[in-house]
């Protein structure tokens, strides 16, 4: 998704997007490197947009971590289905249902 297409479905859903701007490399490195290279961690991201945390993220988690990504934006949803990776599962939710869909999934404990 290219800068244009990702403001464009942002400004027709800012209420729910939260920012018109796509994550910056600096940031999508800052925030992934919270996560120990190469762990077996669970994480739980809110908001994925088009993927661009989620992508750093998954470089750090090791082979058995999983990553759990909630987005209600149908159109950052068909993006984020792109990402062919055993851990990443796309979460089509609303973060209120966080803990259903985590118990859904046999997850009890999430570290990141």
């Amino acid at each position: 998704m290219n800068h244009f297409q990702f403001f464009t479905e942002s400004i027709k859903n800012l209420k729910t997007t939260g920012t018109v701007v796509q994550s910056s490399r600096f940031l999508c490195q800052k925030m992934s490197e919270q996560i120990p290279a190469q762990s077996d961690a669970v994480v739980v991201e809110l908001g994925a947009g088009d993927g661009r945390i989620t992508k750093h993220s998954l470089k750090r988690l090791g082979k058995h971590g999983r990553l759990y990504s909630f987005e209600i934006n149908e159109q950052f949803c068909e993006q984020l289905k792109k990402i062919k990776d055993p851990r990443f599962h796309l979460m089509p939710y609303s973060a209120e249902n966080l803990i259903p869909e985590m118990h859904a999934h046999g997850v009890h404990e999430v570290n990141y």
